[in-house]
């Protein structure tokens, strides 16, 4: 495991202007536990990030591209994320699939909170494909349980299609599941001298390597990752969260 005095370097394209704080903890926290149990890792280029994987990760000549799924909100206006269902992807638009059958990634790496259930992609597909009624079609995230919903999506016209299914489910048929609260612990920040700030050089660096063309954009986007750091109160040094 790397030492809690090395700087991670946050990708700038997984900075909060472009996916939520959550989803950047949820990838540091796979990758020092991929570290920890022996495997090589290679975060995924831009490009390749595109296709639908995070990871490429290594072990004993078993190599896998991982696509990693923090915890997610029921309801994007819900408080906090929970880890008793996972949403799904199934179509972005009536023509386009969603990340489930899209995605060339090899296995799905759910983030819960205590663990990652990491399953091959083709058995999710095949308990998706068994488990929802793809003719239910539903209108609410609170009745989206195996069931397809159609919501309205956030950037751009048109609806895309979802489904919740249980994460016990997804356990079940698990490849491997890996114990995160090891990077959990409470940390003394007198002690590690961790600063909980967005004025952060790491945060400084990322927010310098975006060319953003408006001054007003750059505000708006500073703003975001002040207000994810205060919601999430992790160490922008190590990803470590600071209960």
């Amino acid at each position: 495991m790397e030492p809690a005095s090395q700087i991670i370097t946050i990708p700038t394209s997984s900075i909060p202007c472009f996916q939520t704080l959550g989803g950047v903890l949820a990838e540091e926290y796979f990758k020092k536990l991929a570290q920890d149990r022996g495997w090589t890792i290679v975060r995924s280029t831009p490009a390749q990030d595109r296709l639908g994987w995070d990871f490429l990760i290594d072990k004993d000549g078993n190599s896998f591209k991982v696509d990693v799924k923090c915890m997610k909100k029921i309801n994007r206006k819900d408080a906090v994320s929970q880890d008793k269902y996972f949403w799904i992807e199934l179509a972005k638009s009536e023509t386009n699939l969603g990340w489930l059958y899209k995605s060339q990634a090899d296995a799905i790496a759910f983030e819960t909170t205590d663990d990652f259930i990491i399953i091959k992609k083709q058995d999710l597909i095949e308990l998706v494909d068994t488990t929802v009624d793809k003719s239910a079609i539903v209108s609410s995230q609170k009745d989206a349980l195996n069931k397809v919903y159609k919501r309205k999506k956030l950037h751009g016209p048109g609806l895309e299609d979802l489904t919740l299914i249980e994460s016990r489910k997804v356990r079940d048929r698990a490849l491997e599941c890996w114990d995160k609260t090891e990077l959990m612990k409470p940390i003394n920040q007198l002690e590690c001298k961790h600063v909980i700030s967005s004025e952060n050089s790491l945060h400084q660096e990322a927010i310098r390597s975006i060319n953003f063309h408006s001054a007003r954009l750059r505000q708006q986007k500073e703003n975001e990752i002040r207000r994810s750091i205060q919601q999430y109160n992790y160490c922008p040094l190590c990803a470590i969260k600071i209960l």
